[in-house]
């Protein structure tokens, strides 16, 4: 009894052993690169380890660029720290790298918003153009987006297109300081002098200590000056000699 017991249990160890060997002579599943890289920046960015994340995620991105995904949360990342022209670069990356059949689509619109004003803060206005044209398409209610759109526009020398833009701003948030200062001096440069003096004195009535205060009011006394100096009388014509 004892004897066939010992039988049976030798038996079943070596199918075991020859089963695990079996096992471990088929080819391990392999983990792709860059994916345990990943797997710390996902840890690092849910802990706000910015330093982190950024660490992780280029070391992910650059063994493997199908793991995108990486730029889209460096683009987070890098505006933690404030860093808004890496952010912008890494967005743009991410916008460029996203599928196309919409399984992406909330997050590339988050990062089309995102690289357009961080590149409008790190003074890239020409890229930052394109970019927040599409995100104030996609959102005209947005005054921070529409704000640095008309700052771009004004920079790159299209006044038409920058006083438009303002003058959305100033729809939407009546409040918002600069708007005003920037339309004021697009109109006074284009000698539009009622709308100039309008939305210069609102500037100063809203911010009468601010940056743009005393340029503003230089502005003013411009104007009235012009108004008070007399028109040159006009000379009748003079008889041929």
């Amino acid at each position: 009894m004892k004897r066939s017991l010992l039988v049976a249990l030798l038996v079943l160890f070596a199918g075991a052993a020859e089963a695990q060997n079996e096992i471990w002579t088929e080819p391990r599943p392999t983990i792709p690169p860059g994916a345990e890289e990943y797997k710390q920046g996902e840890a690092a960015f849910k802990n706000k380890d910015w330093s982190g994340a950024i660490t992780a995620f280029e070391a992910a991105v650059s063994q493997n660029e199908d793991l995108f995904a990486s730029y889209y949360y460096l683009g987070w990342a890098y505006k933690s720290v404030s860093n808004p022209n890496k952010a912008a670069g890494s967005f743009a990356k991410f916008i460029n790298k996203a599928p196309n059949d919409g399984s992406a689509a909330e997050m590339v619109t988050a990062a089309t918003r995102e690289a357009g004003t961080g590149y409008a803060r790190a003074k890239k206005y020409r890229e930052a153009i394109p970019l927040l044209s599409k995100a104030a398409a996609a959102n005209s209610k947005d005054t921070e987006v529409q704000f640095f759109l008309g700052f771009a526009q004004m920079q790159t020398g299209d006044d038409v297109a920058a006083e438009q833009t303002f003058s959305t701003v100033i729809r939407l948030q009546p409040n918002l300081d600069r708007s005003y200062y920037y339309a004021g001096l697009i109109d006074f440069k284009a000698e539009r002098w009622e709308p100039a003096k309008e939305r210069l004195a609102k500037y100063i009535e809203l911010k009468p200590a601010g940056p743009f205060a005393a340029d503003a009011q230089a502005m003013l006394d411009d104007m009235t000056a012009r108004e008070e100096q007399p028109e040159e009388a006009e000379q009748p014509p003079q008889p041929p000699q």
